[in-house]
């Protein structure tokens, strides 16, 4: 993409684009065309994002390490001999049954 230019006129401008000579001008050919030039700048659009996507992924990695660190904390409290489900009763009753 040139300085200056949107990406909006450099997609009228391949749209515009006479067909290589020897080819068909055809609505088939015209759409193999732009697909394999959607593809190619999507292809290309990965490079462009590589910052924000470690950026994004680091950060969802670190909301899953909060949650998880939260759910360890909270177990014991909760599981413990004081908690919603006593576990050493439980076990007891388990291993005496």
């Amino acid at each position: 993409m040139t300085a200056g230019k949107g990406w909006m006129q450099d997609e009228k401008q391949f749209m515009n684009a006479e067909p290589p000579s020897g080819q068909p001008a055809t609505e088939a050919a015209a759409a193999a065309t732009l697909k394999g030039g959607l593809l190619a700048r999507l292809e290309r659009a990965g490079e462009d994002y590589r910052l924000t996507r470690f950026v994004l992924l680091r950060l969802t990695g670190l909301v899953w390490f909060a949650a998880f660190l939260s759910a360890a904390l909270q177990f014991i409290p909760l599981v413990g001999h004081d908690g919603l489900l006593p576990a050493d009763l439980f076990v007891r009753r388990v291993v005496a049954s």
